[in-house]
């Protein structure tokens, strides 16, 4: 019996369904203003057995008519995304150290001894003078590992290089953040910059040797306790800006002596 009303509400149209719900609607309200307890009940009921006959699964397709138009309706195959995977990309390296005279193509030469090398950039100044460090991109996690292992403190162009991971976020590529970490940013403030856990025998003039590797430095100074010996932080003062945040990409986390130090803007400054 089941069977045969399934069959009768699949051949019925939109259009008849439509007047059928009206019906019942009317039916509801008449009961509703006469007091009708047994008729309110009994549309109630007719109507909860359509709904859950319309609730019925479909066929895989059917065609009924709607406003004198034939719409045919079927199962949605449009395909769902199943991953949520970022895609795959390089890893890359950051090498600094470099020769002022160093270009791309030497550094990708260099750099390819630990594997392939799928992009390599040198980091410029707005003016094209070298920043005196660039980014390697490899194809594989495992060649970057090497290179960090095989290629740090090798020597090239008579200078040797330090290579480490690159810090900068995921994602983008490395000619973009080359073109950002050339921009002038400014040469009035962001001078000057806070340098923490050092080496207590770390002087002013090591200090200013080191930072000095990434531009001109225009004073270095170690904090001491009363009796002369070291806190353990000093201060570097740069001419531009620009050179000051090179100093905080490069630097920062750099290892002295077993310890990582801690390169950041002066907030005294």
């Amino acid at each position: 019996m089941a069977s045969d009303d399934t069959e009768k509400k699949l051949e019925m149209s939109l259009d008849e369904i439509v007047q059928e719900r009206k019906a019942d609607a009317a039916a509801t309200a008449n009961a509703s203003a006469t007091g009708g307890k047994a008729k309110s009940t009994a549309a109630v009921s007719s109507r909860t057995r359509r709904r859950r006959q319309l609730r019925m699964p479909l066929p895989r397709s059917m065609t009924r008519s709607w406003g004198g138009r034939k719409i045919f309706v079927r199962e949605d195959r449009e395909a769902q995304p199943t991953s949520t995977a970022k895609p795959k990309r390089g890893f890359r390296v950051y090498v600094g150290n470099l020769s002022w005279n160093v270009k791309w193509q030497e550094l990708k030469d260099h750099m390819k001894k630990a594997g392939t090398v799928v992009h390599a950039d040198v980091l410029e100044l707005a003016n094209g003078r070298s920043k005196g460090c660039g980014l390697v991109e490899y194809a594989t996690e495992e060649e970057a590992a090497k290179a960090i292992a095989e290629l740090n403190n090798t020597e090239l162009e008579g200078r040797l290089i330090f290579v480490r991971e690159d810090r900068e976020p995921e994602g983008g590529s490395i000619s973009k953040f080359a073109k950002r970490a050339a921009a002038p940013r400014g040469s009035g403030e962001g001078r000057q910059l806070y340098v923490g856990n050092l080496p207590w025998d770390t002087n002013w003039q090591q200090l200013k040797d080191l930072f000095r590797t990434v531009g001109d430095v225009e004073r270095a100074d170690i904090a001491e306790y009363p009796d002369g010996r070291s806190r353990g932080f000093g201060i570097i003062r740069y001419t531009n800006a620009s050179d000051a945040w090179q100093a905080i990409e490069r630097l920062n986390g750099l290892e002295i002596e077993g310890r990582l130090i801690e390169v950041r803007l002066d907030k005294r400054e």
